[in-house]
């Protein structure tokens, strides 16, 4: 069970996107720019950045979004439940609203 925060993800853009794209010691091509490039941008971002400007520089809010694995919407926060995240991995997010809703499922039983 680990909190992730959109804060987390705009600060750790940088990590995950050199992550993605720098494999075996080369930069991966990419359609819309020169991932070398963007990688530097947001590093250089200051570590106060917003969402708007993690997705000025990569082009969509992908990188800093926070979907509720319930409700759907992007959340400040989530509780990641289950396995830790992997491509074949059980794993949920669920913001503090769903939550709520869930344990007051629980109460009702």
């Amino acid at each position: 069970m680990e909190v992730i925060t959109k804060q987390d993800k705009i600060v750790g853009a940088a990590k995950n996107w050199r992550a993605q794209y720098y494999i075996g010691r080369k930069w991966r091509d990419i359609w819309h720019g020169n991932s070398r490039e963007i990688w530097q941008q947001l590093k250089a971002l200051s570590p106060d950045a917003i969402e708007q400007d993690v997705t000025a520089i990569i082009g969509n809010a992908t990188w800093t979004e926070n979907a509720c694995s319930e409700c759907g919407e992007d959340s400040d926060m989530l509780i990641q439940l289950g396995q830790p995240p992997d491509d074949d991995s059980n794993t949920v997010y669920i913001c503090p609203k769903c939550l709520k809703r869930a344990l007051a499922l629980v109460g009702e039983q």
